[in-house]
């Protein structure tokens, strides 16, 4: 008979098993497999991975065909530990022992999806839903996916299926606001890409695209689960951040300083949430405060090339040209092709009576995007 193996290291740490002995029980009195899964699970729920692991490994040398709880209590395990390809590894163990069982197929999914391998993660999900259609987990990561796939449309309606089963679930409501929030963007590109074929009658799918942009409150709907969010997950940095960007959408800027503000003391000076504030600082007339959020995070992420524009942005604010540019010009060595840094930069030449040096800048505006930029110059050149 063919067992299942796993290319798995089987030293075991007995130290780290008896550690936790006087509440998960003496790794010497595991007689089975069943009890190593028993200690596995145990050590594992008391926050202890390494020493689960070992639990579990017990259990290979015992029976190294192994089980379904024990493949996947060692993969949750590795998950912990952040080990992906050992959680993958037993993660597929665990299926191999029992192909149709939908708690190993959600985790299963979650290990593509770790791996960003949407479509395998996307099919493990919805096997895992049509052995347990009332799984909010498997349906909220269908649409977490999809967002990350590009498509957030068609990720709110798993959503709130998610949602519809477990009204508390704070992720299905954070990803759904996000999902609102891209939606409208998502529907005109596609109605754009369509129109530009010319010469169609409008179809059904692309009216009701239409009729959904017209009807849907996005906006609203999206504040409304980060609000729910940030309400399940107070403690949680990500949700308060969520909340913020939402905030921000509505041109709620007060509201979203005070929001971010609180994200940014759960986990103090994250380059996403700093970044953001200085936006909402900046949206509030608050150029100072915006600075003063800037340069806690210069240097240190890869958006600062926005980081750059949006200091120029503030300096540009205050009539500060030298200072405004500085920064477009830090942009812009970031990234040499971005044209509307060019023309802002011009704009703050041009005050500055350095006209000769501003339409050296609109000339190569004009160059990466011929049919935009005199727009953009004339609203620079007016504003």
């Amino acid at each position: 008979m063919k067992t299942t193996m796993i290319s798995l290291s089987l030293v075991i740490s007995f130290g780290a098993l008896h550690s936790y002995a006087s509440t998960c029980g003496d790794a010497k009195s595991a007689k089975t497999v069943a009890d190593c899964v028993r200690l596995g699970d145990c050590l594992r729920g008391n926050g202890d991975s390494p020493a689960a692991i070992s639990a579990y490994r017990l259990g290979l040398v015992k029976s190294p065909a192994g089980s379904r709880d024990l493949y996947l209590g060692l993969a949750l395990a590795y998950l912990d530990q952040g080990r992906w390809q050992s959680q993958m590894e037993a993660i597929q163990a665990a299926h191999r022992l029992d192909p149709a069982d939908p708690e190993t197929l959600y985790w299963l999914g979650i290990t593509y999806e770790l791996a960003q391998d949407w479509e395998p993660a996307l099919e493990n999900f919805r096997k895992a839903i049509a052995a347990r259609p009332n799984d909010n987990r498997a349906h909220r990561n269908i649409g977490f996916v999809l967002l990350r796939m590009g498509e957030p449309n068609a990720a709110i309606g798993p959503l709130e299926t998610a949602i519809a089963i477990a009204p508390n679930d704070w992720k299905a409501h954070l990803n759904l606001a996000s999902a609102y929030t891209k939606a409208p963007e998502a529907l005109r590109n596609e109605l754009h890409q369509i129109s530009s074929r010319g010469g169609h009658v409008v179809s059904p799918h692309e009216q009701e695209m239409m009729d959904k942009l017209k009807t849907v409150d996005y906006a609203g709907k999206s504040l409304e689960h980060a609000r729910r969010a940030a309400e399940l997950r107070p403690d949680d940095a990500i949700t308060w951040h969520g909340l913020g960007n939402s905030l921000i959408r509505h041109a709620k800027y007060r509201e979203a300083i005070d929001a971010l503000r609180h994200a940014d003391s759960i986990e103090p000076g994250r380059y996403e949430i700093v970044y953001d504030l200085a936006y909402a600082q900046k949206m509030n007339r608050q150029p100072q405060e915006a600075l003063e959020s800037c340069r806690r995070i210069e240097g240190r992420g890869r958006r600062d090339k926005q980081l750059q524009v949006l200091m120029g942005d503030v300096n540009a604010t205050q009539r500060d040209d030298e200072a405004a540019e500085t920064h477009y010009r830090a942009a812009i060595a970031l990234d040499p092709q971005d044209w509307e840094v060019r023309v802002a930069l011009a704009r703050a030449l041009r005050r500055m009576n350095r006209a000769p040096e501003a339409e050296k800048e609109i000339a190569a505006a004009k160059e990466m995007n011929p049919k935009l930029v005199q727009v953009i110059e004339g609203f620079y050149a007016n504003k």
